[in-house]
């Protein structure tokens, strides 16, 4: 049976995700609350839920366990770590983080090999910013050959900045690559 991921990229502290950003800014508040409720949903119903963070200070293999401190998510500095609300589960397997060195989280070739290996065929795009590393993520995890479906009300900033519509945007990035006769492409209004 097909299985989906979660991820959830850069909602950290050094994407603007301390709880004072958040305080300040109500767009992020809304984003915020979505995004938690939709791990919730997955945590729930025991789904794959994986994080995916900047930093330019590791190998870039797969993050889960840093062998001497525990988490590589939560050993980081205060600007890298994630958010406090998406209550990151310390060293929990079925929420894995990744370490990304550029704006495709797939440049880490661990990760697609993690998914593959979990029985993942599509993943949910969850995060900030929407037209640069998830844009990015997205065209890599189609490269990568799975189904992609980005959740509109989940990402940051929202559509209207750039694009003024989603079929702009899923038109742009069926553009720029070459799609896989595979792999899909989607955007949803609300949860997965």
């Amino acid at each position: 049976m097909p299985r989906k991921a979660l991820l959830v990229i850069d909602v950290d502290h050094a994407c603007g995700w301390k709880p004072k950003d958040i305080q300040d800014n109500s767009l992020k508040q809304l984003v915020a609350e979505n995004i938690k409720t939709e791990l919730a949903n997955w945590r729930a119903s025991n789904g794959l839920i994986v994080f995916v963070i900047y930093g330019n200070d590791t190998t870039g293999q797969e993050a889960q366990v840093n062998e001497i401190n525990g988490c590589v998510v939560c050993d980081r500095n205060d600007s890298a770590r994630l958010a406090e609300f998406l209550e990151h589960r310390h060293k929990n397997t079925t929420e894995p983080a990744f370490v990304k060195k550029s704006y495709d989280a797939f440049t880490n070739k661990s990760l697609a090999q993690y998914l593959k290996k979990q029985g993942v065929t599509e993943v949910v795009l969850a995060g900030c910013q929407t037209f640069h590393c998830v844009q990015a993520t997205a065209l890599g995890a189609v490269n990568a050959g799975f189904n992609v479906t980005l959740l509109r009300d989940l990402v940051f900033l929202p559509f209207d900045k750039q694009y003024d519509t989603e079929e702009r945007w899923l038109d742009y990035i069926k553009g720029a690559i070459k799609m896989n006769p595979n792999s899909e492409l989607s955007v949803k209004i609300g949860g997965a």
